[in-house]
């Protein structure tokens, strides 16, 4: 939601400066680039700094770097996931600079540049899952990107999926960043938003049939969707009950999703209820696909890691996964990389401000 009050804030000062160079005959009078006169074209001039809540700070918040300098960053609780405050600071922004904004003779002027400078096709690059070839493009002035596939990369690109198709208003999104193809590339998994909203349904597709699955995930939130190497299903992470005016992240579970399957039939595999706000969502498959890499993480970024062996249970998914401790502590970011058989390897900043990757052996 923060990103509305720059945006605002962004617009705001485009106005400002773009009543300046507008001709004293638009402005009636004075005013042009190079200063003077003028009455900004009828556009509100009260707005000081001081009419702006000042939001709290917390001095006690602060960062570590290069051995002994220490970085306060007392701001950090507003880069947290939504909260309530959050979201009454910038609308109480809002209140103040929307009316400047819409007293402005010069938004048409303004929306009609903006029009013109995007109103161009747009191509993406090209990306392979499976055996065939995905790209987005947009013919200008689309709400949503449209997602293309191509058997090769010869052949004319194909609608494969139109997220404008899915509202009037071009206000559901397709989420790519939380969404995924199935290892053999035939099931496609992709999170769809509206209005922004971190709150996400996933639907399945069927890449060779179109068709679309009957079942719908919700309650999902801050997660990636990690597919099975089986290509049977996904694990992803779900915030049970979640309330659309309830702004809270806490007690996330991870869940398997068999395709084909109500959600209802989800097996819960992992779960801290003794730590109620870490978030558990992005999860790893090693390459082999018997290790399944969880990463719990607090809201400073930090994380721990537990794996659990699939190949254990025969990649039966039937209940809470036996979950190995590897990373025990919460002071540090580690990213898994690769393994090679029971060898781990991470990429970390534990001790180290420029990261180092390293190895554990599970064994």
């Amino acid at each position: 939601m923060i990103p509305k009050l720059y945006v605002a804030c962004a617009i705001l000062g485009i106005l400002i400066q773009f009543s300046k160079c507008f001709p004293a005959s638009d402005q009636g009078g004075g005013g042009n680039c190079g200063g003077g006169g003028g009455n900004n074209g009828g556009i509100v001039s009260s707005i000081t700094s001081d009419m702006y809540p000042t939001p709290r700070r917390e001095e006690c918040v602060s960062d570590k770097y290069a051995g002994n300098i220490i970085v306060k960053d007392p701001y950090r609780w507003m880069e947290k996931p939504v909260m309530e405050e959050i979201k009454k600071f910038y609308e109480s922004h809002n209140a103040i600079t929307r009316p400047y904004l819409d007293k402005s003779p010069f938004r048409p002027q303004i929306e009609a540049r903006f029009k013109e400078l995007n109103d161009h096709p747009k191509y993406y690059g090209p990306l392979k899952y499976g055996k065939k070839y995905y790209s987005f493009q947009n013919t200008g002035l689309q709400n949503q990107d449209v997602f293309y596939v191509q058997d090769s990369l010869n052949d004319e690109p194909k609608v494969f999926f139109d997220p404008n198709a899915l509202s009037e208003d071009g206000t559901i999104a397709l989420n790519f960043d939380t969404s995924s193809f199935s290892y053999d590339g035939l099931i496609f998994a992709y999170s769809l938003s509206q209005n922004g909203s971190d709150r996400m349904k996933v639907k399945f597709k069927h890449v060779e049939k179109g068709d679309i699955y009957k079942e719908e995930l919700i309650e999902v939130r801050y997660t990636t969707l990690q597919w099975t190497r089986n290509n049977k299903g996904i694990f992803y992470g779900r915030f049970l009950g979640d309330n659309p005016d309830h702004e809270s992240v806490l007690n996330q579970k991870l869940y398997y999703h068999e395709v084909g399957t109500d959600q209802s039939k989800d097996v819960l595999v992992a779960e801290f209820p003794k730590n109620p706000d870490y978030m558990i969502g992005g999860v790893n498959l090693s390459d082999c696909g018997k290790y399944l890499i969880i990463t719990p993480s607090d809201n400073d970024d930090h994380n721990l890691i537990y794996i659990a062996d699939l190949e254990k249970i025969n990649y039966e998914i039937k209940g809470k996964l036996d979950l190995i401790p590897i990373v025990t502590k919460m002071e540090a970011i580690y990213e898994f990389i690769a393994n090679d058989d029971t060898i781990f390897t991470f990429r970390t900043n534990k001790d180290a401000d420029n990261y180092v990757q390293i190895n554990n052996n599970r064994h």
